[in-house]
């Protein structure tokens, strides 16, 4: 919301992407969780309940929020940190240290280097924790987009 007015189409791209990435996420539920409740709730054994479990990770809706997960976030937050520098309501280097933040998170997975995770992570919580900050700062004619100008039309 607070980029929309200087850089409204990188804005509603980077919010759906980064929407639709994030519930993703949490879409399929953990599969993980029906281990320790089917074998406490139900009579089925751990090697049962894990086989379950595993077929539900394994399946194609797990496939699918996974690669809606995954670009939706990565792709999302570097789009909404482009919005952010472009419509300059953040310094530049906050701004493009959100958009540097969740390939940086990627290489962090890729590479298995967990402290440089830390630094992706830390570097989207200070982005999106800036973007907060000036939208709270933000005046009420400053958050509406501008009105568009009417033609006028000649006879």
């Amino acid at each position: 919301m607070v980029s929309r007015r200087g850089a409204p189409v990188l804005t509603t791209v980077g919010t759906i992407l980064a929407f639709a990435g994030f519930t993703a996420l949490f879409a399929g539920g953990p599969a993980s969780d029906l281990i320790p409740y089917l074998t406490a709730t139900e009579s089925l054994d751990r090697a049962t309940a894990y086989q379950l479990g595993s077929g539900l990770e394994l399946g194609p809706h797990a496939a699918v929020t996974g690669i809606i997960f995954v670009l939706g976030h990565l792709v999302g937050t570097v789009l909404l940190g482009l919005a952010m520098w472009r419509a300059r309501v953040a310094p530049a280097w906050l701004a493009l240290g959100l958009a540097v933040s969740q390939p940086i998170h990627l290489i962090s997975v890729m590479t298995g280097l967990r402290p440089l995770d830390l630094v992706g992570w830390g570097l989207t919580a200070v982005g999106f924790g800036a973007a907060s900050w000036a939208l709270l700062r933000m005046r009420n004619d400053e958050f509406d987009l501008r009105p568009v100008p009417q033609q006028v039309s000649t006879p």
